[in-house]
């Protein structure tokens, strides 16, 4: 190798190793993107108001029975929701950009149980080829899981029938045409509805939760899941 060759392969690695020792490498990597959920809350318990606090985010607060507040937004992850006054703990998976409700179920048991009722993804499209209704069996009787019922989803064109329903199922959501319909409950195998509700179906999704109060008297709760 010739003296000149050798010097400018010299100058050339020297020229290298003084732009790599200029670069600016940053300290820290790029910031990670915020994984977020939205929730809501729907008291179906036999307390008359539910106040609950959550390890991180909104809380949600003053949930009269039968009642639900608007999704908000929490840090993804398992988020422990705690129950004022009550003092009932929940331990909720709010999975990443999961749009979901949490149900607060009447007590049954030695400690407090609730639902969770997943509606879509948060960047999905609120609006549906068809109308899409779902059920939830949410009712308890005296400190007991309710007996299990039967369900008619009635239109002018359209009727879907569930048989066998029992506390805390929850049945996939049912493709219907728009318009309005009737949502009938029957004591499993009987034909007198014990309770009964009108549910206006567009295209979007919707849940229908079958709920009971202190007294046991039984009621239908309806939720856009948009």
């Amino acid at each position: 190798m010739s003296r000149v060759t050798m010097l400018a392969m010299l100058s050339a690695l020297l020229s290298l190793a003084w732009l790599v020792g200029c670069t600016d490498v940053p300290s820290n990597g790029p910031t990670p993107p915020t994984l977020e959920a939205e929730y809501r809350v729907l008291n179906a318990s036999e307390l008359a108001s539910v106040d609950m606090t959550f390890d991180s985010g909104p809380a949600a607060s003053g949930l009269g029975f039968g009642q639900a507040n608007s999704h908000q937004t929490y840090p993804a992850g398992n988020r422990v929701g705690v129950i004022g006054g009550s003092g009932d703990t929940l331990r909720v998976a709010m999975t990443t950009d999961q749009r979901a409700t949490v149900l607060v179920l009447p007590l049954t048991s030695s400690f407090r149980e609730f639902i969770k009722l997943v509606e879509r993804r948060i960047f999905d499209p609120a609006q549906t080829a068809t109308g899409r209704v779902r059920f939830v069996h949410g009712a308890a009787a005296d400190s007991t899981a309710g007996p299990d019922v039967d369900v008619t989803l009635a239109g002018s064109d359209t009727t879907i029938t569930l048989s066998g329903i029992s506390f805390r199922d929850v049945g996939g959501y049912q493709s219907v045409p728009s318009g309005t319909y009737t949502l009938s409950v029957f004591a499993a195998g009987d034909t007198t509805a014990t309770t009964s509700v009108s549910v206006d179906v567009g295209n979007t999704r919707s849940t229908s939760v079958l709920v009971s109060d202190a007294s046991g008297a039984l009621s239908l709760v309806n939720l856009s899941d948009n």
